[in-house]
């Protein structure tokens, strides 16, 4: 069966914090992370587009960079802090 892109962005992403940052999510934790963004309790750190933005979630004890998707109420990715302080001189 075909993955919705929505789909698609929920796998990746919980494949790169797990990689990235050794942290096991499940969607109550995702959904908690979305909530931070929504209710303006995440650290904005660039809006890249309309659509997607950069903020950093507090999980598991510890600040995590993350790219979200507004319009599909996704979380895309996780970044490595080095990844934001070296191309976007934002520090996290």
């Amino acid at each position: 069966m075909k993955k919705t892109k929505s789909e698609g962005q929920r796998h990746h992403f919980k494949y790169r914090i797990k990689e990235r940052f050794g942290l096991d999510v499940n969607r109550d934790d995702m959904n908690n992370m979305i909530l931070q963004i929504k209710n303006g309790n995440s650290i904005p750190l660039q809006k890249q587009s309309n659509r997607v933005s950069i903020h950093s979630v507090w999980i598991k004890n510890i600040w995590v960079p993350v790219v979200y998707d507004r319009y599909r109420s996704t979380l895309v990715t996780a970044l490595m802090e080095e990844w934001i302080n070296d191309r976007n001189n934002i520090q996290i």
